[in-house]
């Protein structure tokens, strides 16, 4: 938990896939989501879009959870891991004081899922896994 006085400082998050191991995808394999219309590529520019449109934010408290830090993790059902595991978990959560006791909230959640895959059903990568991060963000405000 930290704290700080103005607006906090929002990351970008990258919604676009990966492997592991790190490879090429083949010439096209990301035109869906890179090419307009598309998937929102920085969906954290909402909440940074909110801040400037919105009231002046005098003080910060940001939480942060990572299931990286730590002992903890992620658990699934065998049958979800064996087929699209989701390992890794990162959520950001800042509560931020708007003036005349109004608060806002503003998170990013990012949930990557890690699909399994052979050289059986996508020839042009080895045997490996594409990751996707699944990403929520929003921003609440306490109107009472």
């Amino acid at each position: 938990v930290k704290s700080a006085s103005g607006p906090p400082i929002i990351p970008d998050i990258s919604t676009l896939p990966f492997t592991k191991p790190a490879t090429s995808f083949p010439l096209g394999y990301n035109d869906p989501y890179i090419t307009p219309p598309s998937v929102d590529a920085a969906p954290t520019k909402t909440l940074k879009d909110a801040l400037e449109s919105g009231p002046a934010v005098s003080n910060t408290v940001h939480f942060s959870l990572d299931s990286k830090n730590g002992p903890g993790g992620v658990l699934n059902t065998d049958f979800i891991e064996k087929r699209a595991d989701t390992r890794e978990f990162k959520a950001d959560f800042w509560v931020e004081d708007l003036g005349n006791g109004k608060k806002q909230l503003q998170y990013a959640e990012s949930a990557t899922i890690f699909f399994h895959f052979n050289t059986r059903f996508l020839f042009f990568l080895p045997k490996g896994e594409i990751a996707w991060p699944h990403v929520m963000v929003n921003t609440l405000t306490k109107v009472a």
